[in-house]
């Protein structure tokens, strides 16, 4: 019995990076999701370079009904538009991420970037699934995040008078 988006079950995870003058965003094949941030201009108290989050602990993702089947994308392999995307001066440019049902019915995920700048621009675009994702009325969001100690750690004293 095929499942709604059963062949995106399988895959390997792949990275394609996002980039500008002042962010360096990693995106994951697999949940199309942001897999790192580091902020190019920054370093950490220890001069290191200044990632946000990374890894697997992040997620962010979809759970919906689609025929009998319950669908999370961040279980699931989408398929990039490009490996990598630098985006300079006033430019803007975007990266899908797509989560095919068939050729015709997907759900992409859109990052945009502009040349300048730390805000990374995400759309979610469904086509053609009215009649594959069940009518139920709701979607959960499933946003999990593990962000890095950036600061050096620093003693607390309390003074009980």
């Amino acid at each position: 019995m095929k499942t709604p988006f059963g062949s995106t079950l399988a895959g390997t995870q792949k990275l394609v990076t996002l980039e500008n003058k002042n962010l360096r965003v990693k995106l994951s094949n697999r949940g199309g999701r942001i897999y790192s941030v580091e902020l190019k201009n920054f370093k950490t108290h220890d001069n290191k370079p200044l990632v946000l989050f990374e890894g697997d602990k992040n997620k962010f993702g979809f759970t919906f009904a689609a025929g009998v089947a319950s669908v999370n994308t961040n279980d699931r392999y989408f398929t990039p538009s490009a490996e990598n995307l630098t985006v300079t001066g006033k430019d803007s440019s975007t990266i899908s991420m797509r989560l095919s049902y068939s050729a015709t019915q997907y759900i992409d995920y859109i990052y945009s970037l502009k040349g300048e700048g730390y805000k990374v621009g995400f759309t979610i675009k469904s086509t053609g699934l009215e009649s594959v994702v069940a009518n139920q009325g709701s979607i959960t969001l499933n946003w999990e995040t593990s962000p890095k100690k950036l600061e050096k750690a620093s003693r607390l004293t309390v003074s009980i008078p």
